[in-house]
Order: C-alpha cells, then structure tokens, then sequence
C-alpha cells in the first residue's frame, strides 16, 4: 500500500490517498471560559516529523478516546484537507486534517520507534514575540522565568478575565513579555 507523505499533500481537497501517521496528542477544543465543545482536535507526524492538526466534529469524541490511543501508527483514509482554523494552529503546517465519521482509522503493525515520539518546533524569540498575543499559534515556549505580576482582573466583551504578565529569558537574556 502508498503512503503519502505530509509534505506532498499540496493543497486542500477531498483526499483519496492513505496516510500513515502518529498520534501524538487529542483535546477538546473550546472557548476560554465556555463549557461548550466546539470540536475535537488531534496533533499527527509522519515519519519525517512533519506535523498536522486533524480537526473532527464533537459527535466523533467519544469513538477518538475509544478507539485511538496516543503514540500508535494508525493508517488514516477518507478525510479532507482544508487550510488550518483561523483561530489557532498547533503546529505551522499549511493543510488541517478534517476528520469525519466516514474516516478510516486502521492501526499499522510498524514499530513504534519508526517516527518521532515527540514533535517541537523551535522558533527564536524575535519570531515567538510576534506569536504572542495573536492568538494563532500555540507555542511552547523554552526558556528562563525571570518574573510573573500579580493577577489582575477586568471586564471583557466575553465577561470577566484575569489577566497575569509573564517574562522570560533566553539565554543572551532577551526578555519577552507574555
């Protein structure tokens, strides 16, 4: 059986090619302070380490915890690829994996040790400060706590939020303010 890679997925389209993934994370996505799930979500790699958020409707969390465990390979068929949410990406590639119940979901007897375990990509902190606060990405972030203010709160649009300023270092010592 063909296996596409990520990187030759080109552009977002129903897809008819088999791919062979990781799992390496599933969350539920919702809105700060809201209750309410919106969608599941999954982070995947390929064996090259590429990676890719899979979006899937509410209506599949339940078979995803039953029947996915994270750190398989699975053999992923029927899915579309769309361009990522407008309102966070996990990771910088440029397709999402929309997942749906006709998505085929096959474990794959390859050992597990054929891909990555963990997925990371570093940035520098010219490139995180311009992340910070836009919401898009969710970064890690690798560096030194140099300190955190006390917790404030104010009225939003959204209702009450509580608001914390966070400074790290790298380490020349650039500062950044989260």
């Amino acid at each position: 059986m063909e296996f596409t890679l990520l990187c030759n997925l080109g552009g977002p389209r129903n897809a008819s090619i088999s791919l062979r993934l990781r799992l390496l994370h599933v969350w539920p996505a919702k809105s700060p302070g809201d209750i309410r799930i919106y969608n599941y979500c999954t982070l995947w790699t390929d064996e090259t380490g590429t990676l890719i958020h899979g979006v899937s409707p509410t209506s599949m969390a339940v078979g995803i915890r039953r029947n996915l465990s994270i750190g398989k390979i699975y053999v992923i068929k029927s899915f579309a690829l769309s361009n990522p949410p407008n309102q966070y990406r996990p990771c910088s590639f440029d397709l999402a994996l929309g997942l749906s119940p006709s998505t085929s979901f096959q474990a794959c007897g390859l050992p597990a040790e054929s891909f990555p375990v963990d997925a990371y990509e570093f940035v520098s902190f010219s490139q995180l400060s311009m992340r910070a606060g836009n919401h898009r990405f969710l970064t890690d972030v690798v560096g030194r706590l140099h300190s955190i203010s006390g917790i404030s709160h104010k009225i939003t649009n959204n209702g009450p939020a509580i608001k914390q300023t966070v400074i790290i270092e790298d380490e020349r010592l650039t500062r950044l303010k989260l």
